[in-house]
């Protein structure tokens, strides 16, 4: 069975500032910053990127969301990358 791979993160964060200074401080990660427009996302650069996205094999990027009462996310994501959703959808019957 070909194995479909993790291609973005979303995790939830309280303090962007304080995540930020933590990911690229640790691990070199470059944050950015979003507006309040975008809702204070911060996207979270792991690996050297182009406009097609990684450039790495098996790196990927994601991004932080802030928690907030009416935000109904309040735990990670992940996003798995799949030919046919159709197909996949079925095996979950």
């Amino acid at each position: 069975m070909k194995m479909n791979p993790v291609i973005h993160f979303e995790m939830p964060a309280n303090d962007r500032e304080r995540m930020s200074d933590f990911y690229s401080g640790v691990f070199g990660w470059q944050m950015n910053m979003m507006g309040p427009d975008m809702g204070n996302y911060v996207i979270a650069m792991t690996t050297d990127s182009d406009e097609k996205g990684p450039k790495k094999p098996r790196a990927i990027n994601g991004g932080f969301f802030h928690v907030t009462d009416d935000n109904p996310m309040k735990h990670p994501s992940v996003v798995i990358q799949v030919e046919d959703i159709k197909e996949h959808n079925e095996r979950l019957k």
